[in-house]
Order: C-alpha cells, then sequence, then structure tokens
C-alpha cells in the first residue's frame, strides 16, 4: 500500500521529471548452460560464479564433476558470471567470459580453465602494481593461449561485452546473490553462505534425494545432517550481521525525524552525483527534525575505483566523521579521474595516491594517513555491500523512504522531492516536562499560571 500511494503522489504531482532506476527484462533467461544439460532434467542449478574468487574454483570444479555423474538428462547446470565490487579484476575477467561464449562457446570453460589457474595473478593485492591495460593484456594472452581468440581482437572486442556483464550482475543482485559462489536449486534459493563449501558427497545426497521425491522444498536436505561436526545451521543467515547500522547521517538529521531517506549511492557513478546536491537541499529544505537522510556507499563491480572510494568514506566516518561530507563532495568533484576508461593506465596504488590527495584537499587528512589506513576498512564494506545485495539493491542511486525502496522511479529535482514527501514530512514537537499549574490566592480569586503551560511545546519549522 506504502508503495502504491508513493507512486502515485509522483504521478499526480506533476512536479519534477521522474526517472526510473529499473533493471531491465533480459530478452532470454541470463546464464550458460554446461555441457548439454536438458531443460527438462528434473534438477536445475543455477550458480553465480566469479572467476577471481576461490570459493568459485572449488565448487566449479566440485558441480562439474557433480553434473557429470548425473548426467545431462538428470541435473542441468547454469552458471552467471557474477562480479564481486571488491574484486578489482573480478569484472573484466568475467567480461572476458562472455565474449569467449560469444565467439567461441565451445572455448568458454577451457578459458574459465586458464583464469582460474591463474587465479593470484587477479588478485587485489598481487596486482597493487598493475594498471587495467597491464590486467587486460595478460588476460588477452591467457585467451589466446586457450581459445585461439587473438589477443589484439580479444582486448579490441572486450568492451562490446561489458553491459552483458552489467546485466548479468543486476540479475543477479535481484534474485538475492550476495557472494560466490550462489546456488539456486529448482528457483528456490539454497541460502548457503559462500564461505562454506557444499562437498561432492554432499550434493549428491542433495541431488539423490530430489530425484526420488516429487515435492521440492527447503525440509527437503538438511546440510546439518551430512556434515561431520554438527554446526548450527541458520537458513537466512548467509551475509554477516553488521556490528551497527551502516550509514551516514547527513546534517545530523534526527532518530524522531518523521521521513527517514535513504540513499544508496557510489561516489564514481553520474546518477548519484546528480542526485547528491539535489538531496542535499531536500533535507536541508526539511531541517534535520523533519527529515533524516542517511547516505550509503554501494560500490559496483563495474567502476573499477568504486570500491576503493568507498573504503574512504567508511575511513571519514571513523577517523574524521564531520570531514565525510566534505570527502564526498571532492570525490564526486574529481570522480571522471576515477573512471575505468581514463584510469586503465593507473594502478591500484596510483590510484590510492590521488585518492589520498584529494582527500588531504579537502578534509585536511595526511596522505599517510590515509594511505596507512584506507584498506583498514576493506571488510567493513564488504559486509555493507552484502547487506545491500541482500535488499536487491542493483544500481545507483536507489532510494527508499521510511524502509520502502522506490522501485518505480525517483524524481530528478528538488521539486519532485518535495511533491512526494510533503504529505509524510510532519513538523516535529519538542515536549518540555510540565510543572504542576500552580495556584495563586489573591482574596477569591484563584489564578493558574498558564505561562508554564503555554511554552511547554515548542514548534520547529524549516525555512
Amino acid at each position: 500500500m506504502m508503495t502504491l500511494t508513493l507512486i502515485t503522489l509522483m504521478v499526480l504531482a506533476g512536479c519534477g521529471t521522474i526517472i526510473g532506476q529499473l533493471v531491465n527484462i533480459p530478452k532470454v533467461t541470463p546464464g550458460i548452460t554446461y555441457g548439454n544439460g536438458s531443460i527438462n532434467a528434473p534438477v536445475q542449478i543455477e550458480m553465480f560464479i566469479e572467476l577471481n574468487c576461490g570459493d568459485s574454483l572449488l565448487a566449479w570444479y566440485t558441480l562439474m564433476n557433480v553434473t557429470k555423474a548425473f548426467g545431462d538428462n538428470i541435473v542441468r547446470l547454469r552458471y552467471n558470471h557474477f562480479a564481486l565490487p571488491y574484486h578489482r579484476n573480478g569484472f573484466l575477467v568475467g567480461q572476458g567470459a562472455y565474449l569467449v561464449q560469444a565467439e567461441k562457446p565451445e572455448k568458454v570453460t577451457a578459458y574459465m580453465d586458464e583464469v582460474f589457474s591463474h587465479l593470484r595473478y587477479f588478485s587485489t593485492g598481487f596486482g597493487a602494481n598493475f594498471t587495467r591495460d597491464d590486467i587486460l593484456n595478460f588476460l588477452g594472452e591467457l585467451a589466446e593461449n586457450s581459445t585461439g581468440i587473438p589477443r589484439s581482437n580479444f582486448t579490441r572486442d572486450i568492451g562490446k561485452y561489458w553491459d552483458t556483464a552489467r546485466q548479468a550482475w543486476k540479475y543477479g543482485i535481484r534474485q538475492g546473490a550476495a557472494g560466490t559462489p550462489w546456488f539456486y536449486i529448482n528457483g528456490l534459493d539454497l541460502t548457503r553462505d559462500p564461505n562454506q563449501p557444499i562437498t561432492y558427497e554432499q550434493w549428491v545426497q542433495i541431488i539423490n534425494n530430489l530425484i526420488s521425491t516429487s515435492d521440492f522444498s527447503a525440509e527437503s536436505f538438511s546440510f546439518d545432517a551430512i556434515q561431520s561436526t554438527p554446526v548450527p545451521y541458520l537458513p537466512t543467515q548467509v551475509t554477516p550481521i553488521l556490528p551497527s547500522l551502516s550509514g551516514h547521517i547527513y546534517n545530523d538529521g534526527q532518530p524522531h525525524a518523521s521521513v527517514t531517506v535513504e540513499m544508496y549511492g557510489e561516489l564514481l557513478c553520474p546518477y548519484s552525483k546528480a542526485q547528491w546536491p539535489i538531496l542535499k537541499q531536500v533535507a536541508d529544505h526539511y531541517g534535520e527534525d523533519r527529515l533524516r537522510l542517511v547516505v550509503h556507499q554501494n560500490p559496483l563491480p563495474y567502476h573499477r575505483n568504486g570500491f576503493l572510494v568507498s573504503q574512504g568514506v567508511l575511513l571519514m566516518q571513523d577517523k574524521k566523521p564531520e570531514s565525510v561530507i566534505p570527502y564526498m563532495d571532492a570525490v564526486y568533484a574529481a570522480a571522471s579521474n576515477f573512471s575505468t576508461g581514463r584510469s586503465s593506465h593507473m594502478s591500484r596504488n596510483d590510484v590510492i595516491e590521488l585518492l589520498s590527495t584529494i582527500a588531504n584537499q579537502a578534509t585536511s587528512m595526511p596522505i599517510a594517513d590515509f594511505k596507512a589506513n584506507i584498506d583498514r576498512y576493506r571488510w567493513s564494506l564488504v559486509r555493507q555491500w552484502k547487506y545491500y545485495a541482500r535488499l536487491g539493491i542493483a544500481g545507483t542511486p536507489w532510494f527508499s523512504v521510511n524502509s520502502v525502496l522506490l522501485t518505480g522511479g525517483t524524481p530528478s529535482d528538488v521539486e519532485g522531492w518535495k511533491a512526494l514527501l510533503d504529505n509524510y514530512v510532519k513538523e516535529y514537537v519538542t515536549t518540555t516536562p510540565v510543572p504542576p499549574a500552580t495556584t495563586v490566592s489573591s482574596g477569591n480569586l484563584a489564578t493558574t499560571s498558564f505561562i508554564t503551560i503555554a511554552t511547554a511545546a515548542t514548534i520547529k519549522f524549516a525555512i
């Protein structure tokens, strides 16, 4: 009902253009079928995988063997390349897989094998001094060795599959994937922590249970029953619990505000950049007692430096919370310098050097301190991203109003936001304790003092 009301307000308001943050409907069901798996197979496994992920490597070879053991008519394995924003090269190698699938589909498994066998070379730590150009040339060599596609052709054409990889990622997010590997069996999310591998024997038991019964539900199998050591299994606890609520509160927005607007943005996203000054104006218009603006960093895997600049926000939040907004403003202003294209000649260390200089100029944080501390916030940001992924936030900017995600489009200017929010924003009344009324006797006249009562409620209005 809330969503319907919000959409109605936007349509009837007639103020401000509405832009939609929507996920495109794919022309065909996403995914690549392994081998000759049959669409009529009784067991359909969908897997989200990343070629820079060690857990994916283990799961991939396990599932290949399982699929071969049961045969194409029993088990059909489909997989999607799902890049993780905290793996710097994950999106690029996924693009390469889609290129090979399009040009030499019979060689895509060979390409995956080759990349997996060189996994360490693509890791963030090992490749800290390698540029994107370096990585792409190396990936082109691997592709030529494994598929026969000339390196020059591979490096020239890989950009054509940027949107294919992006849409596959968005599809995975909307499905509920929040890491790799992630599994669905006959459409059901296994809700399995990617860090808890499923062994060959466990897969065999799961599939045997399925093909021996016509029904499949979450009760059809139990990981606990087949683990050698009893481990409490929480079916929906697949992502870490955050130690505290995420996000930065703009301008001291108060918990008692009648409306909370949450923006899930990314500092390198041009659409987030466009919305940011608008949201600040909206928050300033209503004031901190009436509207609370919470800003979340949701890095996208197809923005190569998005995760790194987002780590900087968490660093500021911890060390210099008063400098979060100046840092964000400065990075938004310099965002083009961090774009994948313009920074292709820069290594991760080069990017940190530039980012630390910008942070120093905007916040006075010493460059050495910024560089020494930024990677301490990697895991905190990973946990936050997983939380956003489970919410289904498949792009930026994404918004919620009082915890209701806006999925039908969002206003693109201040007047549009005011038209959306005016009916929800209430004046905040600060009530102070009212002491007992005093009675003054003047002969036979009893007078009650109303002065205290009259000043007991103070209404704050936004300008």
